[in-house]
């Protein structure tokens, strides 16, 4: 078998929901070793299915597995003491830590990259939430549906006769995951050239946003506003 890229990469998942998870999920691919950390009640895509014969159960919900299927497993409530001590002896010999708690949540525990980052030098610290870390939506609670209508791209999707549409699948967090999945490759790339580990912090709106160049800078260079055209009145006949 192959050397894989991540082979000698450990990766502390502390995420929950899609973003996060599918970014270590992908990481995982690669060769790391992830090691998924979950709050006691469990990382709560367990409870969103599609489960088998539409029976609940939080091991065999279909997403979860997708998401999380190639990690190991433990529960810590990090807002212990003990949790914390336990956390900390995974960051020890850990490269990456990823999380997507609302900012300023990890900091209110001691667990913020600023609190981190003297103990841990060398670690990747990956931030993934609906709006970034600053700004004024930072606080904001949201998800793919609130991206795809605040990045513009619902208003050029569905039929120009009817209201918008939102793109099914929720891709504002695959978005976010992909870009964090390259920010930690390089952000490791750059600690192997310099020994230091830093902070990425990706927002899901600004990654989706990200994918719509082609009517924003139509938009800034023409003032040309693209409507929607998914039609029959725009196939031709």
């Amino acid at each position: 078998m192959p050397d894989l890229a991540l082979q000698d990469i450990r990766v502390v998942d502390l995420s929950q929901g899609i973003a996060g998870p599918y970014c270590t999920r992908l990481l995982g691919d690669l060769g790391a070793e992830v090691i998924k950390v979950e709050p006691p009640e469990g990382d709560y895509t367990r409870r969103l299915g599609p489960f088998p014969d539409d029976e609940p159960d939080p091991d065999k919900g279909g997403l979860f597995i997708h998401l999380n299927g190639n990690k190991k497993s433990l529960t810590l409530d990090i807002a212990t003491a003990s949790g914390q001590v336990i956390l900390k002896k995974l960051l020890a010999k850990a490269d990456v830590l990823v999380e997507s708690s609302t900012p300023g949540e990890m900091a209110s525990l001691g667990l913020g990259y600023d609190d981190l980052k003297s103990e841990f030098p060398g670690l990747v610290y990956c931030s993934v939430t609906p709006f970034g870390q600053t700004g004024p939506y930072s606080q904001f609670k949201g998800g793919s549906l609130a991206a795809m209508a605040l990045s513009g791209l619902m208003y050029i999707t569905g039929d120009p006769d009817k209201e918008p549409l939102c793109t099914g699948g929720e891709p504002a967090e695959y978005f976010g995951a992909l870009n964090a999945w390259i920010a930690v490759m390089a952000a490791l790339e750059h600690r192997a050239q310099t020994g230091r580990g830093q902070q990425t912090d990706v927002s899901m709106l600004e990654a989706l946003g990200s994918a719509d160049e082609y009517n924003t800078v139509m938009y800034s260079y023409m003032g040309a506003i693209r409507k929607r055209y998914y039609s029959r009145h725009h196939i031709p006949t």
